[in-house]
């Protein structure tokens, strides 16, 4: 549910006035490294999602296939480095393990595209207000698709500009680009 995907506090200020959360950096390279733990501001019982004056988007890793039905694990935070005026992406991958990683300005969207994942083995989806923009299924071992290569371009070309009229200027390798966080999730050791 959108509520499995509401940035939990690792610690709260007995003020009620910060909140200590993890920030993921999208390059996570360099002395910061992948993540770390960071305390926000808290207005009106909500954490302000802004670190420096750089707006975080929200970020959750989902386990996509729990052991013996169990429920899925959620982990949460926020992550920088990925400008979005609105709406969500997910990336649905199997290797290194199938986990679904998907960042957003609000829970809501950040659902609808983690379920349009969970139609296909695998893949990229954009979402806002609720609803599908564009999707790229990844639906051979939830890592490559059957379509031809002029069909591949104009999916990756319609993902680069679904992002770009959210606010994403750094697009234009989409594909590639989401893939990096996803990998550095594994070699941190988040995916489970």
């Amino acid at each position: 549910s959108a509520d499995d995907l509401k940035v939990t506090p690792i610690e709260t200020a007995a003020d009620g006035k910060s909140a200590k959360v993890t920030v993921f950096n999208f390059f996570g390279f360099g002395p910061e490294g992948f993540s770390r733990e960071v305390s926000l501001p808290v207005e009106n019982g909500a954490i302000v999602p802004e670190l420096n004056g750089e707006k975080l988007l929200r970020f959750a890793i989902i386990e996509r296939f729990p052991k013996d039905g169990a429920k899925r694990k959620v982990t949460t935070g926020f992550i920088r480095q990925f400008p979005l005026n609105a709406g969500a992406v997910a990336i649905g991958f199997s290797a290194p393990r199938p986990n679904v990683i998907t960042m957003g300005t609000n829970p809501d969207d950040m659902l609808a595209a983690i379920k349009e994942v969970d139609n296909s083995l695998g893949g990229y989806v954009v979402t806002e207000g609720g609803a599908v923009k564009t999707s790229l299924p990844m639906n051979i071992y939830g890592m490559m698709t059957g379509y031809s290569v002029d069909e591949l371009i104009k999916r990756s070309k319609e993902l680069d500009h679904a992002l770009e009229a959210l606010g994403h200027e750094k697009s234009g390798a989409a594909v590639s680009t989401l893939l990096e966080v996803f990998y550095l999730a594994d070699r941190h050791g988040f995916l489970d």
